[in-house]
C-alpha cells in the first residue's frame, strides 16, 4: 500500500495537535493557547498562539521537532506523550501506513526494539487527563526496571543448584510478584502490557 508522505506528516501533526489540546485543557489550571505560547517563549523557542491553534485544529501539514520538544516541556510531559499517550492510544503510525502499539513504539524510540509491525488498525480509549499520562510513563519506567531485576534474578538462579538455587528461586518469585504488581497498576491505568511468563516452575523442577 502506497501512502503519500505529506499526508502521513499531516496525520502525525494532527495527532500531536489533538494531544496538545487535551493536555492543555487537562492541566490545572487549564491553559489557554496564549498561555501555552507564553510558556514556550520563556523556554526559548516561541510557538505562536496561531500555530498552536492550527495544530490543534488539524491545519498544520507537519510539526517540527523543535515545536514538539518545547510543547512537551511546556505541558510537562514526555515528548512521546504528544504523539501517543500510553493511556489513550493503542497504535501509532510510525512509518507511512505502518503501525506499532504505543508500548512497542516507546521501546523502538529508546532503541530497545527494531520491530515495526504491519498493523493497519487503530484503537482509541478515552482520555484520562494529564496526571494519567505522566503517571503511566513513570510507571512504565518502573515496569522496565522491575523486569530487568526479574531477568537478572532468574539468570542468576539458573546457574546454581541445590540449596542455593532454592534460595535464589525465592528471590525470583519475589521479583516476579513485584513485576506483576506494577503490571496490574499499568493495566488499571488503561495501558496494554505484554504478558509475563512465569519460569519459576523450571527452577523448581528436579535436576
Amino acid at each position: 500500500m502506497t501512502v503519500d508522505q505529506s499526508s502521513w506528516d499531516a496525520r502525525l501533526a494532527r495527532a500531536v495537535g489533538d494531544n496538545v489540546r487535551k493536555l492543555r485543557q487537562a492541566s490545572t489550571p487549564s491553559l489557554s493557547a496564549q498561555a501555552l505560547s507564553n510558556i514556550t517563549r520563556e523556554l526559548g523557542h516561541a510557538v505562536h498562539r496561531s500555530v498552536i491553534a492550527k495544530l490543534e485544529n488539524g491545519e498544520r501539514a507537519s510539526v517540527t521537532l523543535g515545536d514538539l520538544f518545547v510543547l512537551s516541556r511546556a505541558l510537562n510531559v514526555p515528548p512521546f506523550a504528544l504523539l501517543a499517550p500510553l493511556t489513550e492510544t493503542a497504535f501509532i503510525e510510525v512509518l507511512p501506513g505502518r503501525f506499532m502499539t504505543a508500548w512497542d513504539a516507546i521501546g523502538w524510540f529508546n532503541g530497545d526494539s527494531n520491530n515495526v509491525s504491519d498493523v493497519v488498525t487503530q484503537a482509541d480509549a478515552g482520555f484520562q487527563g494529564w496526571y494519567a499520562v505522566t503517571d503511566a510513563y513513570q510507571m512504565r519506567w518502573r515496569y522496565e526496571v522491575e523486569l530487568l531485576r526479574f531477568q537478572e534474578a532468574y539468570l542468576e538462579a539458573v546457574e546454581t543448584s541445590g540449596v542455593e538455587r532454592t534460595v535464589l528461586t525465592e528471590r525470583v518469585q519475589l521479583q516476579l510478584d513485584r513485576l506483576r504488581a506494577v503490571r496490574e497498576r499499568l493495566i488499571a491505568m488503561g495501558v496494554e502490557v505484554p504478558t509475563i511468563l512465569d519460569p519459576t516452575g523450571e527452577l523448581k523442577a528436579p535436576e
